[in-house]
């Protein structure tokens, strides 16, 4: 009898003790948190978090865990953000893709998801071709390794040393990325 009362007792504080971090916190509270000028970095290329206002939020660090903006790390990862009032929900989705593409061109013709890029060939003037059902205008283009290969606003590639990096060709919230071997 007393070894099921020992087993009674372990189980009801059990359930009492997953039962009650189970619970969401809700409410005002105070928290100590630190700002480091933290960074993002997503495949060598640094994300700077904004708010959907466009306003710069900065990631911080509290009770050793470190906290980052979600609309801006989903954004970058390609997902959709909604935000439900009355439920205090946040949802990520796949984004929808609702024909929307663009499409990194040289001399007209598209080009695959890699590139060879020797220093004979010059500099390679790249382009885009953008499908979307929404007012997208302007592309920027980046470079994840400059040491290798360099890009200009106009999306001029050049040759810089023998290696790899991505290009990624920015408009609205589409993206492409280019591999480039340099030889």
């Amino acid at each position: 009898m007393k070894k099921s009362f020992i087993a009674g007792m372990a189980t009801m504080l059990a359930i009492v003790l997953l039962a009650g971090s189970a619970l969401a916190l809700s409410g005002n509270a105070t928290a100590e948190i630190f700002y480091r000028n933290i960074k993002i970095v997503l495949n060598d290329m640094q994300i700077v978090p904004k708010d959907a206002n466009g306003k710069i939020v900065e990631p911080f660090i509290m009770d050793d865990t470190t906290y980052l903006p979600v609309r801006a790390v989903a954004s970058a990862t390609g997902l959709d953000v909604a935000w439900d009032d009355p439920t205090s929900t946040i949802t990520l989705t796949t984004a929808k893709d609702a024909g929307n593409s663009i499409k990194i061109t040289f001399m007209g013709s598209t080009l695959g998801d890699e590139i060879t890029y020797r220093a004979s060939d010059g500099n390679l003037k790249l382009g885009c071709t953008i499908s979307s059902n929404t007012a997208v205008t302007g592309v920027s283009w980046y470079t994840t390794n400059p040491k290798y290969c360099k890009i200009s606003s106009e999306g001029v590639l050049s040759y810089v040393g023998h290696g790899d990096c991505y290009i990624i060709a920015v408009c609205g919230n589409m993206c492409k990325t280019l591999k480039v071997r340099c030889l």
